[in-house]
């Protein structure tokens, strides 16, 4: 594992020759403000030493409601309906992708977990939610009270490239910019008081909706819209897991359970094939930070997601409480409401509903956190079934339920 040191910035490295992260770029270019660096640096000294000393505590997490916003300054108001649709298909990938609900997470349990003793996917227990009331004023006249918080047309910044704007403090913003390189970018630790987005190509938002010529004529369905997800890790204070590509100390992610990896792996390589900086580690390719297609990517681990939970508990005043009611928290949320697990911790029983009238055999699969399957079933489910884990020992495992197409996977606790 690696050693804190101290914060040294990231390089930047090429996804792909289509593909790349500008985050490095981007704040390399911010760094060159002495007043901004200044604050930064001082910001980063003190959340690393408050974290790395608080590290060892569990958060008792609830659910944080995260209002966004979509900017899509070359779009065409005539798509607007198709672009809001878009957004909402992001957010989708945004709640799986940080709650560990994810289907391909599958892949983790059945095939890359032996290779990564003491690594577990984590999750942020987090919804992101598209705004729908209380609107800035004068921004983008159809804009409508009661309708998504998505402009088009509206120059966010007033700069096309600026990833900043007051008008609209208080959210998490989303700006799709016009071509595909680089892929995206973003503040590392951003601030919702200043309005902060992260940026996104129109090539890679999403996961295959297309409206119109712009912005999203580049659509990339393969990289399953995970260049948000890497990149709202920025803006949640995660690093590259290969920081400064060199297997030095001081060349850290701040995160211990990101085995410390020389740069970048190749393309999709095969799970524990690639070594890590201190052997027999293997370099964790499949993480949401590395560069990979994002068909290759399905986890935070449980370091990244208890990094990322405490900066968001310490700006989450910073974003605005009367977004309106958050409907797409009722319709987009069925990875979390169409299966409901209880009591969960159990010492015993956990009980299965089903929010579904679809009547087919289900699998039901338990893994350990080293991926070995410790339960499992299949049943043909009617609404509600009872699971005994009471021989399991006491810890966390992962439940992978499976029905007709629809696969769910949720994070258990056994006390």
């Amino acid at each position: 594992m690696k050693k804190i040191v101290i914060l040294l910035f990231l390089t930047s490295v090429s996804y792909a020759q289509t593909k790349k992260c500008g985050t490095t770029a981007f704040m390399a270019e911010k760094l060159k403000d002495s007043h901004f660096s200044k604050n930064y640096y001082q910001f980063q000294n003190e959340f690393n030493a408050a974290f790395n000393s608080n590290k060892t505590a569990k958060n008792n997490n609830s659910l944080l409601v995260v209002p966004v916003a979509f900017h899509y300054p070359t779009g065409n108001e005539s798509d607007r309906e198709c672009l809001i649709s878009l957004a909402q298909e992001q957010l989708n990938i945004l709640n799986n992708d940080f709650n560990a609900t994810n289907s391909d997470l599958n892949l983790w349990f059945e095939q890359a977990a032996p290779f990564y003793p003491g690594v577990q996917p984590g999750s942020l227990d987090v919804y992101f939610c598209l705004a729908t009331q209380n609107h800035p004023l004068n921004i983008d006249p159809e804009l409508l009270e009661g309708q998504p918080a998505v402009t088009i047309g509206y120059e966010f910044g007033g700069t096309l490239g600026v990833i900043s704007d007051v008008n609209w403090a208080g959210y998490l913003n989303i700006v799709v910019g016009h071509g595909d390189f680089p892929a995206g970018y973003s503040y590392i630790a951003a601030n919702p008081n200043n309005g902060d987005a992260v940026f996104i190509s129109n090539a890679f938002i999403g996961s295959g909706t297309t409206c119109g010529i712009a912005p999203n004529n580049f659509s990339d369905s393969s990289d399953f819209g995970r260049v948000a997800t890497h990149e709202i890790g920025h803006y949640f204070n995660l690093f590259h897991p290969f920081a400064d590509c060199t297997c030095d100390a001081s060349s850290t992610d701040f995160v211990d359970d990101t085995p410390q990896s020389n740069c970048t792996s190749g393309w999709d390589p095969p799970f524990g094939s690639v070594p890590g900086c201190n052997p027999p580690e293997k370099v964790l390719t499949m993480d949401y930070m590395d560069y990979q297609p994002g068909y290759a990517q399905f986890l935070f681990t449980e370091g990244q997601m208890y990094r990322s939970r405490t900066r968001l508990e310490s700006i989450f005043d910073q974003y605005k409480i009367d977004f309106g009611s958050c409907s797409t928290l009722n319709s987009t949320q069925n990875e979390l409401q169409s299966l409901l697990l209880y009591p969960n911790p159990s010492r015993g029983i956990i009980n299965l509903k089903f929010n579904t009238e679809k009547f087919n055999t289900t699998e039901i699969v338990i893994f350990n956190t080293i991926g070995q399957v410790v339960y499992e079933n299949n049943i043909l489910i009617s609404n509600e079934f009872a699971i005994d884990i009471s021989n399991l020992p006491a810890g966390h495992y992962f439940m992978k339920v499976k029905n007709g197409e629809e696969v769910y996977n949720h994070k258990i606790i056994k006390n």
